[in-house]
């Protein structure tokens, strides 16, 4: 399995490879470890341009360090480990480079919630998992530590019948996860919108036993990593805030969903709903998409 860990030298890269090399695996993987030095166009004096040239230097010589601290993360694992530093945008470069290279899976971190944490490294972490083919997983925080000491580790696993919701598992499904791992299967069926003077009562029960159907196919899918996963149906306004709700409510640790499906009622692309979900997550995100 292809795995990129992106680097940009902060304390959230590194926890999202440091949560990596705790995700025990079973088979091998070809990492690379990617840097990408943000190399924008230089015009100017001469004297502007070697201090620009200086600073880039310097920083490539702090993301070469970062790499390395990284690359001793994976020591004794099976794994094949490589280092790659690059000039450019950083999400441009790393979903390219994605591209390209055929990657499985994309690793990046993310800070917090603040509207100043999402204009830098969060802007970064949101294109990457919204432009890239591969499954990317956008780690938070407080995930690496959650993992490696609390008794019961929950997911998110946000489903509705389609293609690309299915095929999220699959990469998620590569990796050992603990026998203590809980999967939430969740379908949200979004609430018809009705404008009347009058009090109107909708049957959505034929919706609810769709979405009970579909549950079961996603349940069966997630018992490759839990062995009982529990199912349920919820009713919301918006697909990507019944998710997000949830998972706050479940204190789920990860949400793991697909990339442009289409719910059973909302018919909204999904792709809306992956970026909704993970700008507004309590906790980090896996979108899972089959590269073949």
């Amino acid at each position: 399995m292809k795995v990129v860990i992106a680097v940009d030298g902060s304390k959230h890269s590194e926890n999202a490879a440091r949560f990596l090399a705790k995700l025990p695996h079973g088979e091998h993987l070809e990492l690379n470890i990617v840097a990408v030095n943000y190399a924008p166009g230089i015009h100017s004096t001469v004297e502007i341009i070697g201090s620009t040239e200086n600073y880039l230097n310097a920083s490539r010589a702090q993301l070469g360090a970062a790499c390395n601290r990284i690359k001793a993360m994976f020591d004794g694992a099976d794994a094949t480990v490589k280092t790659t530093l690059l000039d450019g945008h950083p999400g441009e470069t790393l979903a390219n480079l994605a591209t390209e290279s055929e990657v499985d899976l994309l690793v990046i971190g993310a800070v917090g919630h603040s509207t100043f944490d999402r204009i830098l490294i969060g802007s970064v972490s949101d294109f990457v998992a919204t432009h890239a083919t591969c499954s990317v997983l956008v780690v938070r925080p407080d995930l690496v530590d959650t993992f490696a000491h609390q008794k019961r580790f929950n997911v998110c696993y946000a489903y509705d019948d389609s293609r690309p919701s299915k095929n999220a598992i699959d990469t998620f499904g590569r990796f050992l996860w603990q026998p203590n791992t809980d999967i939430d299967v969740v379908s949200v069926i979004r609430s018809p919108q009705i404008y009347s003077d009058i009090p109107i009562t909708l049957d959505i029960s034929a919706l609810r036993e769709r979405a009970t159907e579909e549950l079961e196919r996603g349940a069966k899918l997630a018992s490759i990593v839990s062995a009982s996963p529990a199912t349920h149906i919820v009713e919301s306004d918006h697909v990507g805030d019944g998710i997000v709700q949830f998972a706050a409510n479940q204190k789920s640790d990860l949400i793991l969903l697909g990339d442009t499906g289409r719910g059973i009622v909302s018919r909204f692309f999904l792709g809306s709903v992956s970026r909704y979900v993970l700008r507004h997550a309590p906790c980090s995100v896996w979108i899972g998409r089959n590269r073949s």
